[in-house]
């Protein structure tokens, strides 16, 4: 009997063994030694999709997140499903999944790129989801509506966030890429309503941050942009209504300019910019 067969038995008896002590947990098996434990959706008497719970990339350190098992779609990547796996280098997430759910590639910090596979479903990016983690650049797909807590905070390495063209992007939540300390460039599609407090703060190399025309930007919170010493000019656009918890912008230099569009006048400086020696400007139309 062949090495090759031989693997391909010994996974079939584990998956059987498995899968007779219980539903959830059952294993998925390759060649290529990368090997993802799954739990059924619990919603209900008759589940309808798997997440992912668990497991090891391939021996090159590649995970690819299956789009169905056993024909049924995987639609989560669960809590903590990564957390600290540092044997994961590049990660593929299928167009079935919808959420990536809390810590779950939290502190993998050998983890640097990520593909979305075309017309990705991905709607959550939830808390911590890939905090510490060793991401270079990440390219958001459009179908992400909410990007959470710490998401992306900590990583160091990650310098270029690209959120794709058409997107439906309404939230960055609190901290979502504080401490991102080499984060150059990042984009705002028109959808973005919120951006939450410490957002970005500590992002000390973002230089760049590119507006879409037509923002519905609403409400930047509490110390959202503090510390980006490289921004050079930020532009408040017509629709901001809200800032609030004050210290925005806080450690701006003289150097740095906000540009306020429309009629809309920002709070006093001891409540949204304090300590930020900067010039508010309206640009000429």
């Amino acid at each position: 009997m062949s090495t090759k067969m031989s693997k391909r038995i010994r996974c079939v008896v584990l998956a059987l063994l498995l899968t007779a002590v219980s539903v959830g947990g059952m294993f998925g098996c390759g060649d290529d030694g990368q090997r993802l434990t799954f739990e059924p959706n619990r919603g209900g008497a008759v589940f309808d999709y798997y997440v992912v719970t668990g497991g090891r990339p391939n021996r090159n350190g590649h995970l690819a997140i299956p789009s169905h098992r056993h024909s049924i779609p995987v639609r989560a990547v669960g809590s903590r499903a990564f957390l600290s796996n540092n044997e994961i280098k590049s990660l593929f997430i299928p167009h079935t999944v919808t959420t990536l759910q809390n810590e779950a590639f939290s502190n993998a910090t050998n983890l640097a790129s990520i593909e979305f596979e075309s017309e990705s479903g991905l709607v959550q990016i939830l808390n911590s989801a890939f905090v510490n983690s060793g991401l270079e650049n990440i390219v958001i797909p459009k179908s992400v509506e909410i990007i959470g807590r710490w998401a992306f905070g900590g990583c160091r390495n990650l310098t270029t966030v690209e959120i794709e063209s058409g997107s439906k992007l309404s939230r960055i939540e609190s901290s979502a890429f504080r401490n991102c300390i080499n984060l150059e460039t990042i984009n705002f599609p028109a959808s973005l309503r919120y951006i939450g407090e410490n957002a970005f703060r500590d992002a000390i190399n973002l230089r760049l941050v590119k507006q879409e025309e037509g923002s519905e930007l609403e409400h930047i919170d509490f110390a959202a942009f503090a510390n980006t010493f490289a921004l050079e000019s930020f532009v408040l656009p017509h629709s901001v209504r809200i800032l609030s918890g004050g210290f925005h912008f806080s450690g701006w230099t003289n150097l740095q300019t906000i540009y306020v569009q429309g009629r809309y006048s920002p709070p006093p400086a001891t409540f949204a910019f304090a300590a930020t020696p900067f010039l508010v400007a309206r640009p000429k139309y």
